[in-house]
Protein backbone atom coordinates (compact mmCIF):
# COMPACT_ATOMS: atom_id res chain seq x y z
CA UNK A 1 0.00 0.00 0.00
CA UNK A 2 2.90 2.39 0.69
CA UNK A 3 5.35 1.26 -2.01
CA UNK A 4 3.20 0.80 -5.10
CA UNK A 5 4.32 2.65 -8.29
CA UNK A 6 1.89 5.53 -7.78
CA UNK A 7 3.05 6.22 -4.22
CA UNK A 8 6.71 5.91 -5.24
CA UNK A 9 6.17 8.39 -8.09
CA UNK A 10 4.57 10.80 -5.64
CA UNK A 11 7.35 10.05 -3.12
CA UNK A 12 4.61 9.48 -0.58
CA UNK A 13 5.63 6.22 1.11
CA UNK A 14 4.69 7.05 4.67
CA UNK A 15 2.08 5.03 6.54
CA UNK A 16 -1.16 6.94 6.85
CA UNK A 17 -3.32 6.66 9.98
CA UNK A 18 -6.05 4.60 8.25
CA UNK A 19 -3.39 2.24 6.85
CA UNK A 20 -1.99 1.73 10.34
CA UNK A 21 -5.49 0.77 11.58
CA UNK A 22 -5.91 -1.75 8.72
CA UNK A 23 -2.46 -3.14 9.51
CA UNK A 24 -3.50 -3.79 13.10
CA UNK A 25 -6.78 -5.39 12.00
CA UNK A 26 -4.97 -7.71 9.57
CA UNK A 27 -2.40 -8.68 12.20
CA UNK A 28 -5.16 -9.47 14.71
CA UNK A 29 -7.03 -11.48 12.06
CA UNK A 30 -3.86 -13.47 11.29
CA UNK A 31 -3.28 -14.32 14.96
CA UNK A 32 -6.95 -15.23 15.42
CA UNK A 33 -6.87 -17.45 12.32
CA UNK A 34 -3.77 -19.26 13.58
CA UNK A 35 -5.38 -19.86 16.99
CA UNK A 36 -8.58 -21.06 15.30
CA UNK A 37 -6.60 -23.36 12.99
CA UNK A 38 -4.68 -24.85 15.93
CA UNK A 39 -7.95 -25.42 17.81
CA UNK A 40 -9.57 -27.14 14.82
CA UNK A 41 -6.53 -29.36 14.27
CA UNK A 42 -6.57 -30.38 17.92
CA UNK A 43 -10.31 -31.14 17.81
CA UNK A 44 -9.83 -33.12 14.58
CA UNK A 45 -7.04 -35.20 16.12
CA UNK A 46 -9.15 -35.90 19.20
CA UNK A 47 -12.11 -36.83 16.96
CA UNK A 48 -10.03 -39.18 14.79
CA UNK A 49 -8.58 -40.89 17.84
CA UNK A 50 -12.01 -41.22 19.45
CA UNK A 51 -13.64 -42.68 16.32
CA UNK A 52 -10.71 -45.03 15.76
CA UNK A 53 -11.14 -46.47 19.25
CA UNK A 54 -14.93 -46.44 19.00
CA UNK A 55 -15.03 -48.29 15.69
CA UNK A 56 -12.32 -50.72 16.78
CA UNK A 57 -14.61 -51.72 19.64
CA UNK A 58 -17.65 -51.88 17.33
CA UNK A 59 -15.78 -53.95 14.75
CA UNK A 60 -14.59 -56.38 17.42
CA UNK A 61 -18.13 -56.70 18.79
CA UNK A 62 -19.54 -57.23 15.29
CA UNK A 63 -16.95 -59.89 14.46
CA UNK A 64 -17.62 -61.62 17.77
CA UNK A 65 -21.36 -61.62 17.09
CA UNK A 66 -20.74 -63.17 13.66
CA UNK A 67 -18.52 -65.79 15.32
CA UNK A 68 -21.28 -66.67 17.79
CA UNK A 69 -23.86 -66.90 15.00
CA UNK A 70 -21.45 -69.11 13.06
CA UNK A 71 -21.26 -71.50 16.03
CA UNK A 72 -25.04 -71.62 16.28
CA UNK A 73 -25.55 -72.06 12.53
CA UNK A 74 -22.95 -74.83 12.48
CA UNK A 75 -24.81 -76.58 15.30
CA UNK A 76 -28.12 -76.05 13.49
CA UNK A 77 -26.78 -77.63 10.30
CA UNK A 78 -25.44 -80.54 12.33
CA UNK A 79 -28.95 -81.15 13.70
CA UNK A 80 -30.76 -80.36 10.44
CA UNK A 81 -28.59 -80.60 7.28
CA UNK A 82 -28.77 -77.82 4.71
CA UNK A 83 -31.86 -77.96 2.47
CA UNK A 84 -33.56 -80.59 4.59
CA UNK A 85 -37.36 -80.77 4.42
CA UNK A 86 -37.80 -78.99 7.77
CA UNK A 87 -35.93 -75.84 6.71
CA UNK A 88 -36.00 -75.97 2.93
CA UNK A 89 -37.49 -72.49 2.41
CA UNK A 90 -35.29 -70.89 5.08
CA UNK A 91 -32.13 -72.37 3.55
CA UNK A 92 -33.06 -71.15 0.08
CA UNK A 93 -33.63 -67.68 1.53
CA UNK A 94 -30.41 -67.71 3.59
CA UNK A 95 -28.36 -68.71 0.55
CA UNK A 96 -30.29 -66.44 -1.78
CA UNK A 97 -27.76 -64.42 -3.82
CA UNK A 98 -30.50 -62.92 -6.00
CA UNK A 99 -33.29 -61.00 -4.30
CA UNK A 100 -36.23 -63.16 -5.36
CA UNK A 101 -39.79 -62.62 -4.25
CA UNK A 102 -41.17 -64.53 -1.30
CA UNK A 103 -41.69 -68.19 -2.13
CA UNK A 104 -44.81 -69.96 -0.94
CA UNK A 105 -47.62 -68.72 1.24
CA UNK A 106 -47.30 -67.07 4.63
CA UNK A 107 -48.36 -70.25 6.46
CA UNK A 108 -46.21 -72.54 4.32
CA UNK A 109 -45.08 -76.00 5.32
CA UNK A 110 -41.41 -76.97 5.38
CA UNK A 111 -41.68 -79.25 2.34
CA UNK A 112 -40.58 -78.95 -1.28
CA UNK A 113 -43.35 -78.07 -3.67
CA UNK A 114 -44.09 -80.29 -6.65
CA UNK A 115 -42.67 -77.93 -9.27
CA UNK A 116 -39.56 -75.81 -8.95
CA UNK A 117 -39.70 -72.16 -10.00
CA UNK A 118 -37.23 -70.89 -12.63
CA UNK A 119 -35.51 -68.73 -10.02
CA UNK A 120 -35.14 -71.71 -7.74
CA UNK A 121 -33.58 -73.65 -10.61
CA UNK A 122 -31.13 -70.77 -10.99
CA UNK A 123 -30.35 -71.06 -7.27
CA UNK A 124 -29.75 -74.80 -7.69
CA UNK A 125 -27.28 -74.04 -10.47
CA UNK A 126 -25.63 -71.52 -8.14
CA UNK A 127 -25.40 -74.18 -5.43
CA UNK A 128 -23.72 -76.53 -7.90
CA UNK A 129 -21.25 -73.76 -8.78
CA UNK A 130 -20.58 -73.17 -5.09
CA UNK A 131 -19.84 -76.86 -4.63
CA UNK A 132 -17.29 -76.73 -7.45
CA UNK A 133 -15.72 -73.60 -5.96
CA UNK A 134 -15.63 -75.26 -2.54
CA UNK A 135 -13.93 -78.31 -4.04
CA UNK A 136 -11.13 -76.12 -5.40
CA UNK A 137 -11.03 -74.34 -2.03
CA UNK A 138 -10.59 -77.64 -0.22
CA UNK A 139 -7.73 -78.61 -2.53
CA UNK A 140 -6.09 -75.22 -1.91
CA UNK A 141 -6.58 -75.69 1.84
CA UNK A 142 -4.83 -79.05 1.71
CA UNK A 143 -1.88 -77.46 -0.09
CA UNK A 144 -1.59 -74.13 1.72
CA UNK A 145 -3.21 -74.95 5.06
CA UNK A 146 -5.51 -71.93 4.65
CA UNK A 147 -9.21 -71.77 3.89
CA UNK A 148 -9.83 -69.82 0.67
CA UNK A 149 -12.89 -69.05 -1.50
CA UNK A 150 -15.24 -71.46 0.24
CA UNK A 151 -18.79 -70.13 -0.25
CA UNK A 152 -20.24 -73.12 1.60
CA UNK A 153 -18.34 -72.42 4.82
CA UNK A 154 -20.57 -71.56 7.77
CA UNK A 155 -18.89 -68.18 8.26
CA UNK A 156 -19.40 -67.20 4.60
CA UNK A 157 -23.08 -68.18 4.72
CA UNK A 158 -23.70 -66.19 7.93
CA UNK A 159 -21.92 -63.08 6.63
CA UNK A 160 -23.86 -63.22 3.35
CA UNK A 161 -27.14 -63.75 5.17
CA UNK A 162 -26.59 -60.65 7.32
CA UNK A 163 -26.32 -58.51 4.18
CA UNK A 164 -30.10 -58.52 3.65
CA UNK A 165 -32.99 -58.25 6.08
CA UNK A 166 -34.94 -61.11 4.52
CA UNK A 167 -32.07 -63.59 4.73
CA UNK A 168 -31.24 -62.36 8.26
CA UNK A 169 -34.81 -63.15 9.33
CA UNK A 170 -34.60 -66.59 7.71
CA UNK A 171 -31.33 -67.26 9.55
CA UNK A 172 -32.93 -66.23 12.86
CA UNK A 173 -35.94 -68.49 12.24
CA UNK A 174 -33.74 -71.45 11.34
CA UNK A 175 -31.63 -71.07 14.47
CA UNK A 176 -34.59 -70.54 16.79
CA UNK A 177 -36.66 -73.41 15.43
CA UNK A 178 -33.62 -75.71 15.41
CA UNK A 179 -32.96 -75.28 19.12
CA UNK A 180 -36.37 -74.70 20.71
CA UNK A 181 -37.93 -77.59 22.60
CA UNK A 182 -41.20 -78.78 21.09
CA UNK A 183 -44.11 -77.10 22.81
CA UNK A 184 -42.00 -74.24 24.20
CA UNK A 185 -42.45 -70.59 23.16
CA UNK A 186 -38.92 -69.43 23.95
CA UNK A 187 -35.28 -70.49 24.12
CA UNK A 188 -33.43 -70.79 27.43
CA UNK A 189 -29.82 -71.16 28.53
CA UNK A 190 -30.16 -74.91 28.91
CA UNK A 191 -31.22 -75.17 25.25
CA UNK A 192 -27.95 -73.56 24.13
CA UNK A 193 -25.95 -75.73 26.53
CA UNK A 194 -27.66 -78.84 25.24
CA UNK A 195 -27.00 -77.98 21.59
CA UNK A 196 -23.40 -76.76 21.91
CA UNK A 197 -22.42 -79.17 24.68
CA UNK A 198 -20.75 -78.71 28.05
CA UNK A 199 -17.32 -78.47 26.41
CA UNK A 200 -18.50 -75.16 24.93
CA UNK A 201 -20.35 -73.96 28.00
CA UNK A 202 -18.76 -70.49 28.00
CA UNK A 203 -19.53 -69.92 24.31
CA UNK A 204 -23.09 -71.18 24.79
CA UNK A 205 -23.64 -68.66 27.60
CA UNK A 206 -22.11 -65.90 25.43
CA UNK A 207 -24.50 -66.80 22.60
CA UNK A 208 -27.47 -66.65 24.93
CA UNK A 209 -26.37 -63.33 26.45
CA UNK A 210 -25.80 -61.79 23.00
CA UNK A 211 -29.27 -62.79 21.78
CA UNK A 212 -31.18 -62.11 25.01
CA UNK A 213 -31.18 -58.35 24.54
CA UNK A 214 -33.81 -57.58 27.18
CA UNK A 215 -32.10 -59.81 29.76
CA UNK A 216 -35.30 -61.52 30.88
CA UNK A 217 -33.82 -65.02 30.73
CA UNK A 218 -35.54 -66.27 27.58
CA UNK A 219 -35.45 -65.58 23.83
CA UNK A 220 -38.66 -65.44 21.83
CA UNK A 221 -38.73 -65.84 18.04
CA UNK A 222 -39.48 -62.13 17.55
CA UNK A 223 -36.57 -61.19 19.82
CA UNK A 224 -34.27 -63.55 17.90
CA UNK A 225 -35.28 -62.01 14.57
CA UNK A 226 -34.93 -58.46 15.91
CA UNK A 227 -31.46 -59.12 17.36
CA UNK A 228 -30.00 -60.87 14.31
CA UNK A 229 -31.34 -58.26 11.88
CA UNK A 230 -29.80 -55.63 14.17
CA UNK A 231 -26.45 -57.41 13.82
CA UNK A 232 -26.80 -56.99 10.05
CA UNK A 233 -27.65 -53.30 10.35
CA UNK A 234 -24.63 -52.73 12.61
CA UNK A 235 -22.35 -54.33 10.02
CA UNK A 236 -23.74 -52.03 7.32
CA UNK A 237 -23.36 -49.00 9.58
CA UNK A 238 -19.73 -49.82 10.33
CA UNK A 239 -19.02 -50.37 6.64
CA UNK A 240 -20.59 -47.00 5.81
Amino acid sequence: MTRNPTQLALKDTGIKPWESIINKILAAALVTSLVYLAEKLLIQLISINYHRKQFNAKIKDSKHNVYLLTLLYDASRALFPAYCNEFLEEDYTINDSINISKLGSKNRSHRRSGSATPLRLIQDVGRFGDKITSAFGNVAQEITGKQVFNPDSTHSVVVEALEKRRSSEALAKRLWMSFVVEGQEALYEEDFLEVLGQNRREEALECFAALDRDGNGDISLDEMILTITEFGRERKSIAS
